[in-house]
């Protein structure tokens, strides 16, 4: 998805910001960390964001600082402004969002917008620790499963770890991809998510008895689903569907994206414990 119609609905989405800051309900805690993720929307002569990258702050008395300098509230940017990073809390085995910064016209939004000057964030520039991003593309169910357990071992901080686990490929052990017509699903430019095209799914193997789970779907001149079971499910699809791609151990998820803020050697990681993945880009 284009970082600029996430940015945008994630603004549409959150709560009206005439509330407090969410850094105002955090009490932070000795290892929590506080990350400055920048997105692919980037100001290239900006400073700030050159200097710093990607990066993230753990030490507690800077981060009190930092929460007490959402004081002065400001009002809302142009809906053309980019927010240049997200910030993210992450700890206590969970991941929150707790605002996004735009460094060219030095506003933070965190439920409601506050004044936030480059060079007041950048006093605490000492206690920035550097980290890289990597967009890691599993290519097995074994390998999903194994690369997540070793990353969370390695104390690595998964984006978006429980949306993985709420996919269910960990309770599988196969993907079989089924296709069918565009006329089969005449408003698929509209669904959102895989789960409204679950819906229709579901309808019609309803007297089908097997465990499953959709993972993922494309459109080309036909609509390709993916769907995860424990065994082949050849002889049980519908009418109206064919077997695109025998059930089989490869699947074709999205990348995801993985903070490296212990730099561990991902290649030494995944490759001694026979993990198949693609690092598709490194940031």
């Amino acid at each position: 998805m284009n970082r600029l119609i996430l940015v945008t609905l994630i603004l549409i989405t959150i709560v009206s910001c005439s509330g407090s800051s969410y850094f105002d309900n955090v009490d932070f805690k000795n290892g929590d960390k506080l990350v400055f993720k920048y997105e692919d929307l980037r100001i290239e002569d900006n400073e700030f964001q050159k200097r710093h990258g990607h990066f993230y702050i753990s030490d507690i008395s800077t981060l009190n600082s930092i929460k007490g300098l959402l004081k002065e509230k400001t009002s809302r940017p142009s809906v053309n402004s980019g927010f240049s990073y997200t910030i993210i809390l992450e700890g206590r085995d969970k991941s929150y969002f707790l605002g996004m910064y735009d460094v060219q016209k030095e506003i933070l939004f965190s439920n409601s917008y506050y004044a936030l000057k480059n060079e007041d964030l950048q006093k605490y520039s000492n206690k920035f620790i550097p980290f890289e991003i990597y967009k890691i593309k599993f290519l097995t169910v074994s390998s999903f499963k194994k690369g997540i357990e070793l990353l969370q071992q390695n104390s690595f901080v998964v984006e978006n770890i429980e949306r993985m686990n709420e996919m269910g490929i960990a309770r599988f052990n196969g993907v079989t991809a089924i296709k069918t017509t565009r006329e089969a699903f005449p408003n698929i430019e509209q669904y959102k998510s895989l789960e409204s095209i679950e819906k229709k799914i579901k309808k019609e193997f309803s007297s089908i008895d097997f465990d499953y789970k959709l993972v993922n779907f494309a459109v080309y001149d036909s609509v390709e689903i993916q769907i995860a079971s424990n065994r082949s499910i050849k002889d049980l699809i519908p009418d109206g569907y064919t077997i695109a791609k025998p059930f089989n151990e490869n699947i074709d998820l999205l990348p995801i994206d993985v903070y490296n803020i212990k730099n561990v050697d991902l290649k030494t990681l995944f490759e001694s414990n026979n993990v198949k993945y693609e690092l598709t880009n490194k940031e």
